[in-house]
């Protein structure tokens, strides 16, 4: 048996925690890992959002369940670590997917917009992913994903903070895959590109804008949520148990740098 046999994508038996599970391309990314058998814990600052969610996904397979958190807190996010680990015993896959974008030409940056960018985008990230691997190497290991973006490789007007958060999200994904692979924790990113969510929409219901982000695409279109599907499954299932450490580009071939938007 390979790694390409389809038993290798399933994830019956594990527990996920998603962060940023409640919406866009947090729940898309949560869907997807349910459908593959998981036990999915969300994790979003919504209360309402994240039982909608939850309620959705347990209705059609295994557990869901809702952990109200605000990222913004070191505290909050090791408690959410330990409240999924109480409720399911374990947890095999961490995704770390809250965002947030302080979109400002960069002399009107304030220092609250570069916190808040910061805080939720790189240093939650951190925090969660060090609270989960303390779990993870209790029971013989785990996968770490992280969402970057395709932002912090192209040049794009007014997200200067976003940007810059991605690059640190790419590089600690780098440094804790070297750091952690002797726990067998596997660490790992996906960039998405031009994906529409509600992040998005107000760039993405501009025609004008629109039209000139299709001229940077190859394949020629935007994508949605479900196109980071199968990247996202193939990082945290045994299908990709000898990849760690890589930022995988979801994009239509955006970071190819074709003139355009």
């Amino acid at each position: 048996m390979t790694s390409a046999e389809p038993s290798h994508f399933r994830l019956d038996g594990r527990t996920a925690l998603v962060i940023g599970g409640s919406r866009g391309i947090g729940l898309g990314i949560a869907q997807t890992l349910h459908r593959a058998g998981a036990r999915v814990a969300l994790a979003a600052r919504s209360r309402d959002s994240l039982v909608r969610a939850a309620e959705a996904l347990g209705a059609s397979g295994p557990d869901a369940s809702a952990f109200p958190v605000d990222v913004r807190s070191i505290v909050a996010v090791q408690e959410l670590v330990r409240d999924v680990r109480e409720a399911f015993g374990r947890v095999d896959i961490l995704v770390n997917s809250a965002g947030f974008n302080a979109r400002k030409p960069a002399d009107q940056i304030t220092q609250d917009d570069w916190d808040a960018v910061f805080d939720i985008n790189v240093r939650s990230t951190f925090f969660a992913c060090q609270a989960v691997a303390r779990v993870m190497r209790e029971h013989g290991g785990g996968c770490i994903l992280n969402v970057a973006s395709g932002a912090d490789l192209l040049v794009l007007d007014n997200i200067s903070p976003y940007a810059s958060s991605k690059a640190g999200v790419r590089q600690l994904t780098r440094s804790l895959a070297a750091e952690w692979a002797v726990d067998r924790i596997r660490v790992n990113a996906i960039a998405p590109g031009r994906i529409r969510t509600a992040m998005t929409e107000a760039v993405f219901a501009d025609p004008a804008k629109h039209a000139e982000m299709l001229t940077a695409i190859p394949l020629g279109r935007t994508g949605l949520p479900d196109d980071l599907d199968g990247a996202c499954l193939l990082l945290v299932s045994d299908a990709g148990a000898y990849i760690t450490g890589q930022t995988l580009s979801v994009d239509g071939g955006w970071n190819l740098g074709r003139v355009g938007a």
